[in-house]
């Protein structure tokens, strides 16, 4: 399906918006809920008694996987005016991420036939939810990368805001630099979570701020609106 720059704005715009609902509720409110880390016990029972929030968690992942799938088609159609590569390599890097993404929701999907097997499975359940956690902040050093590209990308267009595209590096590499601190350096998990706490406002305004212009200005994009800068 083609669709013109004006359309991939606002698909953009839409998709980023349905996506911050969902991963507030999806993660900000039923999984910090039925999840309670270092406590297998607890997050077992809570599973139990509380199996419909659950689901309901894991259909507003598939719905944030399906806005993703979304957003990294609009972002190449709305990016190659600008440079080509650079919306092939941001759109292809926001893809990987929601592969990466839909393998980490599989992984908490699978608790669903865990739960039923009494208290002996607890262990196993605060286990499959840790691996979820550790392959979604694996996908985020990619989503980080690919807010650097984008942000880097709409730093040559004329018609799109500087301070935006700087908050899209920024949140960028925020993103990156965190999720690779709690990745690969799980020792440092308190240092990295004072540095996620002052950086944490930054990282989430970068794509809501995007979807907020997006959705105003997408109607005002003229056909040189993309062009490089001089």
């Amino acid at each position: 399906m083609k669709i013109s720059t004006k359309q991939a704005a606002y698909l953009i715009s839409i998709s980023l918006l349905i996506m911050t609902v969902a991963a507030f509720f999806a993660y900000g409110f039923a999984h910090s809920q039925l999840v309670i880390a270092d406590n297998a016990e607890q997050t077992l029972m809570n599973l139990t008694t509380k199996q419909s929030l659950f689901i309901f968690e894991l259909i507003a992942w598939g719905i944030i996987i399906l806005a993703d799938l979304a957003v990294s088609y609009g972002i190449y159609i709305y990016l190659r005016a600008v440079n080509v590569n650079g919306a092939m390599f941001s759109g292809l890097l926001r893809f990987i991420y929601t592969i990466i993404l839909g393998y980490a929701v599989w992984q908490l999907a699978m608790i669903l036939g865990q739960i039923g097997n009494g208290p002996s499975e607890a262990l196993k359940v605060l286990e499959q939810t840790s691996l979820f956690k550790n392959i979604w902040f694996l996908g985020l050093i990619v989503f980080g990368l690919h807010l650097v590209v984008t942000g880097l990308v709409l730093f040559k267009s004329k018609g799109f805001p500087l301070w935006l595209s700087i908050l899209l590096i920024f949140g960028g590499i925020g993103y990156t630099l965190i999720h690779g601190l709690y990745v690969f350096f799980p020792q440092l998990n308190s240092s990295t979570a004072l540095i996620e706490s002052i950086l944490s406002i930054p990282m989430m305004l970068s794509e809501l701020s995007l979807a907020v212009w997006l959705l105003i200005r997408g109607k005002k994009l003229a056909p040189d609106y993309l062009a490089k800068r001089r």
